[in-house]
């Protein structure tokens, strides 16, 4: 069983998500990512599971010595990177490292462009 499948169906965030309708609507991407690690520094893995429409893809990966804060980032890196065009994104994420790195340091108004960080005037 690929890690994607294994994290996306029995994580709880999955659960929560799936049960309030994570269902993408016209025009949205939802981005699903989780990533850990076996100690802390230790093997790990990530995940990030892209659902648009009637599409979705598995993005999966390992690392034999890692962190919980690396893998976590990972997911989020690779699932944002997999994106061929520009288009609305809900990125989903349990980790408060990840969430605070986009919310909290990142200019108001940043947006991917050509594969780099680009601040959008308001």
């Amino acid at each position: 069983m690929l890690l994607g499948s294994l994290l996306r169906w029995r994580h709880p965030l999955w659960f929560a998500l799936i049960g309030r309708g994570a269902d993408a609507g016209p025009g949205l991407l939802i981005t699903l990512t989780y990533g850990s690690c076996i100690g802390n520094p230790g093997p790990g893995g990530w995940a990030s599971v892209l659902r648009g429409g009637d599409r979705e893809k598995e993005l999966v990966g390992r690392h034999p010595e890692t962190t919980s804060n690396r893998m976590e980032l990972t997911a989020a890196i690779k699932g944002l990177r997999a994106l061929k065009a520009a288009c609305r994104v809900r990125l989903v994420t349990d980790s408060q490292y990840v969430k605070k790195g986009i919310t909290e340091h990142l200019p108001s108004g940043a947006q991917m462009a050509g594969g780099s960080l680009m601040a959008i005037p308001s």
